[in-house]
């Protein structure tokens, strides 16, 4: 058995390879783009979510901030009011001695 190719058959061939690769290359493609999309869509649903969290965060962390003050005493303040504490009870000290003192010279 023997096969005849003329140059038209040839031609009418090389177009349907042609036409077939294509065909396979678009197919590639365009399974390639919807494989994209799909991982797109994905990543833009977890940006959202973490976009929420970092929103979340940065409430609670604006909250603490607005808070601090009124649950933080500094050091310098706390030593402030330790010195006027310890001052006045010198002085109520230093009051009852004088007393005691009092007392005991005018029962002597």
């Amino acid at each position: 058995m023997t096969i005849e190719l003329n140059l038209a058959n040839l031609i009418y061939l090389l177009f349907a390879l042609v036409g077939a690769f294509w065909a396979l290359v678009k197919v590639i493609i365009s399974q390639y783009e919807k494989s994209l999309d799909t991982r797109f869509s994905a990543l833009s649903l977890t940006i959202e979510k973490d976009q929420e969290v970092t929103r979340r965060l940065e409430r609670d962390f604006l909250r603490m901030q607005a808070d601090l003050p009124l649950h933080y005493v500094r050091r310098e303040d706390y030593i402030r009011g330790q010195s006027v504490i310890e001052a006045k009870l010198d002085g109520l000290g230093t009051k009852v001695e004088n007393a005691l003192l009092r007392f005991f010279q005018n029962t002597t």
